[in-house]
């Protein structure tokens, strides 16, 4: 269905058979970085564009077809971990310009950062000096920062929070952030590094802590409901260890090995508190 479909909007109907269309479309997919490097040259050459800033991101398409070895099975963006995926990767010229000049296709199960290094590796040498990627966390990998910053070139992307950020967001006050945004009450830490030149930005969300925090409150007290009933069934010999139950069972008051253990608490005040400390990443409210 979907060959057809594609003939049609092509323009072609059945003039051009199944097999043939296939072989083109190989064809043509062998030839693709050829192709879109000869693109890239015409649109540098031919356009007078103001800027060479990039935006870089990546995605997956489920597939039903079983016909190549990039059909794989992987982390779905799209939520059908149950189906076969092809990855790919955009590049595109950041506004006003805003034209798609890159693309990369991948196995299904291709991580962002292999993505992100051949893309980048692809196009860095076309651009005009000193202009800017822009990513999410998937490109955040000191490969990929490395070949962007040994060219001169600057960077902008999400940061994956690590250790360090956790003990900053610790000792973190409002008082010595600056307000970016009144409305929403987003404020704004600068942390910057003065052998490499790499700035962080740190920003903190008043109405994000409150809606995050709203969840650990209601999801600690059915875990401990939920633990109080499922010790029970315990003790009354309803309860059958099986993997379906252990799959279920995602509580941090419950240990789970050969059976079922409790982990004791004085009341359920103290165990609220353990749960809540649990559910938590003490990042409530930064990003």
């Amino acid at each position: 269905m979907a060959v057809f479909g594609g003939r049609n909007e092509l323009g072609i109907g059945c003039k051009v058979s199944s097999r043939t269309l296939n072989r083109a479309v190989e064809t043509v997919g062998k030839s693709m970085p050829e192709i879109l490097s000869k693109v890239r040259d015409s649109l540098f050459s031919l356009c007078d564009l103001e800027h060479t800033d990039v935006n870089i991101d990546t995605a997956s398409v489920s597939v039903y077809s079983k016909q190549t070895k990039l059909f794989r099975f992987g982390y779905s963006r799209d939520k059908r971990p149950d189906l076969r995926q092809v990855n790919v990767g955009i590049a595109d010229l950041r506004d006003p310009v805003n034209i798609p000049f890159h693309m990369t296709v991948a196995e299904g199960n291709t991580a962002d950062p292999i993505q992100f290094v051949r893309m980048v590796n692809d196009i860095i040498g076309e651009l005009k000096e000193n202009s800017m990627f822009v990513f999410d966390a998937g490109g955040d990998t000191k490969q990929v920062l490395d070949i962007i910053s040994g060219k001169g070139m600057r960077y902008v992307t999400r940061k994956k929070m690590n250790v360090s950020d956790d003990k900053l967001i610790s000792k973190f006050r409002k008082e010595d952030a600056v307000l970016v945004d009144c409305k929403n009450m987003v404020y704004c830490q600068r942390r910057m590094f003065g052998s490499s030149g790499r700035t962080v930005y740190l920003f903190f969300s008043e109405k994000l802590y409150k809606d995050k925090m709203q969840v650990p409150e209601g999801k600690a007290e059915r875990c401990v409901l939920d633990a109080k009933e499922t010790m029970r069934m315990k003790a009354d010999g309803t309860l059958r260890v099986s993997k379906t139950v252990i799959r279920r069972i995602r509580n941090p008051l419950i240990s789970v090995n050969v059976g079922i253990q409790g982990r004791f608490f004085s009341d359920d005040r103290e165990a609220l508190e353990y749960v809540r400390k649990e559910l938590s990443n003490g990042r409530e409210g930064f990003f």
